[in-house]
């Protein structure tokens, strides 16, 4: 009896040890590694120079280096201050640029790392608010490949890309509170119910004043709550209209500043009939896809094959990818799925880069940045589509996704230390590009910094051959034959100029700028000469 009753009264055994929690469940593992794949692969980038756009926007841009001028940046277009007509107002990001200067004036470190630090917190919003902060290994291999893809090198490491992080980081912060609003329960205090709503309104303000992407994503609400159904209970539908007045006002204050800023501007190049206008749209598409799924390397710009160029088999394919964008949304709102919304994203961010309206024969990278959001939600979205989840075939893929997302980074580090060197950067966009006159000439400009001014003679010289009508690169030859005291090819150069069939505005923009260098070039009063040149070359 009395064994029974002390083997009653011993205590319990001691609890057993927790387990070791898995990988991906320990808290701050994959919001630590994010960060690092979004940061790491830029940094050699900080020290990198004003390039392309950055030089006309920010260094040269005398709006943006005054504050008691930053008014007038929410007042005039994109492009006011370098005198090109442009239907682009982005004031938001213009204000960020001229508060950056303000605070660093010339270093181009803070604006570098601005840029990088945004590109991470992006990468967090995808995750937590793109893939419902899912602690899978689907959801990381896919957050893990935004991070550090390639072809985001151009909106990170060039200056002027903010505009694409911006608005990707303003319609993921609506999308957040989107979802957290029919979240809420009957029993939640007012401040509570209203902070998603704040929140909404500052996502979309964010992304409308950015770029002009937001107008197109501001309409990825109306088919979420159409695909989604929001309409059939009484709460949800409070909660939409709410906040469909708060983005149609938000809508309306940004389509009335850009009319009083825009109004009157629009961009010249409107000489293309309707099928040729059909034509360039379709090859920008076809190209934007192709350098999503396959890139090949980063370059500034890709320009579109000339009209007589254009193969009409890839006309047709383009036509089809701008279709498919079109009916994505239509086919969403019928029937809601992850997938769909994924496609839903891509489509609407899309369409404004196939330059429908306007014309423009160029497709940038940096506006691929919110396309890739919606690709790598939708390759999210097929690896963990119901009934697949233990297929032997869908881990394979989630193992090769993830394989793409570990390597991936190395190559947008190589291609981010471009943008560190301007010398280097010119030299690999001339790789690729050498008949392109701008290109060129900035090549053979970053040559002549070095004082390799036979090396930028001879690509001058050889951009000439295939442009010989091109006034400006006549006479930046001359200008480089004048630095290197041989006036006999400096006054060849100034004949043919004087001669040749130029365009009536280079002509006059450069003819001041001609004559006084032709009579500095006589007294040879080179350094002189070369001054004045300058000077009236920049001129407007």
């Amino acid at each position: 009896m009395e064994l029974e009753t002390s083997q009653s009264d011993a205590p319990p055994p001691p609890p057993a040890p927790p387990r070791a929690q898995p990988f991906l469940h320990r808290p701050g593992i994959i919001e630590t590694l994010l960060l690092l794949a979004a940061i790491l692969p830029f940094l050699n980038s900080l020290t990198g120079p004003f390039l392309l756009d950055d030089v006309p926007l920010i260094e040269r841009n005398a709006m943006v280096h005054r504050l008691d001028l930053l008014p007038k940046l929410w007042t005039t277009e994109y492009w006011a201050s370098t005198g090109a007509e442009s239907s682009l107002y982005r004031p938001l990001t213009m204000t960020t640029y001229a508060l950056m200067w303000a605070l660093s004036g010339k270093a181009t470190w803070p604006f570098h790392a601005t840029n990088i630090l945004l590109h991470a917190l992006v990468c967090l919003l995808v995750w937590r608010v793109g893939l419902r902060a899912a602690r899978t290994l689907p959801a990381f291999a896919a957050a893990l490949l935004f991070a550090g893809l390639p072809i985001h090198t151009e909106a990170v490491a060039n200056i002027v890309g903010r505009a694409e992080i911006l608005v990707a980081l303003g319609f993921l912060i609506s999308l957040g509170a989107w979802n957290r609003l029919f979240d809420l329960s009957p029993q939640t205090s007012v401040q509570t119910a209203a902070l998603p709503f704040v929140q909404f309104a500052a996502g979309a303000l964010l992304m409308l004043f950015s770029k002009e992407t937001g107008l197109f994503l501001a309409a990825y609400f109306l088919v979420e709550s159409i695909g989604n159904r929001r309409f059939r209970d009484r709460e949800s539908r409070a909660q939409c209209a709410i906040a469909f007045a708060i983005l149609a006002s938000c809508v309306a204050v940004y389509v009335g500043a850009r009319a009083n800023a825009v109004s009157g501007h629009y961009l010249s190049d409107a000489t293309y009939s309707l099928h040729e206008r059909i034509a360039l749209s379709a090859s920008a598409a076809l190209k934007n896809l192709e350098l999503l799924i396959f890139p090949t390397g980063q370059r500034a710009l890709w320009p579109l094959p000339d009209l007589y160029a254009i193969v009409w088999p890839v006309v047709v394919a383009g036509i089809a990818s701008i279709l498919l964008c079109l009916l994505a949304p239509i086919r969403a709102a019928w029937r809601w799925t992850p997938f769909s919304s994924a496609l839903v994203i891509f489509s609407l961010s899309l369409l404004p880069l196939c330059h429908l309206v306007p014309n423009i024969i160029h497709v940038w990278e940096r506006g691929l940045y919110v396309p890739s959001i919606g690709l790598v939600l939708a390759i999210h979205a097929m690896l963990t589509m119901p009934g697949r989840q233990s297929t032997l075939s869908n881990k394979w893929l989630t193992w090769c996704f993830l394989g793409m997302a570990v390597c991936m980074p190395f190559q947008t580090a190589k291609l981010s230390g471009l943008y560190a060197d301007k010398l280097r950067f010119w030299e690999y966009q001339y790789r690729y590009n050498e008949r392109d006159p701008g290109t060129a000439l900035n090549y053979s400009e970053a040559l002549q910094s070095r004082n390799r001014t036979a090396d930028a003679i001879a690509v001058r010289s050889r951009a000439l051959k295939d442009h010989p009508d091109n006034g400006g690169l006549v006479l930046s030859l001359a200008t480089l034959y004048q630095q290197a005291g041989d006036l006999q090819n400096l006054d060849a150069h100034l004949l043919k100029y004087s001669m040749a069939p130029l365009d009536f505005k280079t002509r006059t923009q450069s003819a001041q700028g001609l004559a006084i260098l032709a009579n500095m070039a006589k007294t040879r009063n080179l350094p002189a000469a070369a001054d004045a040149f300058t000077s009236a070359s920049r001129a407007k």
